[in-house]
């Protein structure tokens, strides 16, 4: 979910548009929480994708530097890490005053490893892993319905732990064809891998947290963007820009008819597991298409969905994605309390929360993360 930053090497290609992908996948999941919007689940796909392209150029690119792995996770733990720890700092600062409820299990986000509670949560349902608010300043009455929302969060876990993971292959791999063998074998391992869940777990748990949570199963949208990023590389390069388009239509078509008609695709599947299951066997892999299709789209500045992305707006957005991200849904529960106080309009609920979470994105951009980027200067060769 990280923003580009405006502090870029001058030897990589900068594609504007991709600054306006980034908001518009943000605010795609922002309308998911707040607005029930039910394609906003592509938006996470979007980050993905993009992260899977622009990181596995990186490494291919730098593999030659002498202080490779440094740079790399210098640059990435520059980029992440003052943000993240900062909102974990913050909310410990914040114990004596408001009286957060922390239990072990919460000790799991810092450490990028939160995304396996939905596993717990699932196992253990009658245990409650949110951290709660047991006294508040600015309410009166208990709150036992108002928590800290960090659940959002396990897409950021799954990012690092691609990070983690994935400069160990291109580094040890190193020849391009090599590389996007396994990305390619990768995408299609791991969506054998989603369909195989079906006849091993129950429908609650591959449904809720198996498919949806954890890197094994979610990992080939990174390979879908570094797939197209070794292959931009090489000879086919001309033609894999050239069918952006194609794929962005197939797969926006695909994707309607998956949400029209769910039971066409369900049949595909013995026993389905209800409505959702197409977004889990299918609709993964269509959606990965699809955010490849925008990419590459985004990469030809005569593109129509290019310089629609393009428009200042997007782009502003875009560079204070992370934060925006990272802010949206974490006081989501006092949003809306707050507003509620005053007017009972779900409207003014959601431009509340949308206004509140842009000023913290553009605060912290500003006033911590930016300040950290120039220092990403001292790792470039």
């Amino acid at each position: 979910m990280t923003a580009q930053s405006q502090i870029a090497n001058p030897d990589r290609p900068y594609y504007p548009a991709l600054d306006g992908l980034r908001a518009i996948a943000v605010l795609m999941v922002f309308a998911t929480h707040y607005l029930s919007f039910e394609a906003g689940w592509i938006g996470v796909n979007l980050f993905f994708v993009l992260s899977g392209f622009l990181i596995t150029g990186i490494l291919f690119d730098s593999q030659d530097r002498r202080h490779r792995f440094r740079d790399f996770y210098a640059r990435r733990a520059l980029r992440i890490f003052p943000l993240y720890y900062a909102v974990w700092l913050g909310l410990l600062l914040l114990t004596p005053l408001v009286h957060i409820d922390w239990k072990p299990i919460n000790l799991l986000w810092p450490l990028y490893l939160g995304n396996f509670i939905g596993v717990l949560k699932t196992l253990y349902p009658s245990h409650n892993y949110s951290l709660g608010i047991i006294s508040h300043p600015l309410v009166s009455q208990p709150l036992q319905i108002l928590y800290i929302n960090s659940g959002h969060f396990w897409s950021l876990c799954l990012e690092e732990q691609f990070y983690l993971i994935w400069p160990l292959v291109v580094y040890s791999v190193r020849k391009r064809i090599a590389l996007l063998r396994i990305c390619i074998g990768g995408v299609v391992l791991v969506t054998l891998l989603r369909l195989a869940c079906h006849f091993v777990f129950s429908s609650k748990f591959v449904g809720a947290v198996v498919l949806h949570n954890l890197i094994f199963f979610r990992f080939d949208e990174f390979l879908v963007g570094g797939a197209a990023a070794l292959v931009l590389r090489g000879s086919s390069a001309v033609r894999l820009r050239a069918a952006g388009s194609w794929l962005f239509w197939v797969a926006t078509i695909l994707l309607v008819v998956c949400r029209l008609y769910p039971r066409l695709f369900n049949r595909l599947v013995p026993n389905p597991l209800g409505q959702a299951t197409w977004i889990f066997y299918f609709g993964i892999t269509i959606a990965d298409l699809l955010a490849l299709g925008i990419i590459l789209m985004c990469l030809n500045p005569r593109n129509w969905l290019s310089r629609l992305l393009k428009i200042s707006p997007l782009r502003a957005l875009g560079k204070i994605s992370y934060g925006f991200y990272v802010f949206h849904d974490l006081p989501s529960h006092y949003y809306r309390y707050l507003m509620f106080r005053w007017t009972s309009s779900p409207g003014a609920a959601v431009a509340f929360a949308f206004c509140g979470t842009l000023l913290l994105s553009i605060a912290s951009y500003f006033l911590l993360e930016r300040p950290f980027l120039k220092l990403k200067l001292r790792y470039e060769d």
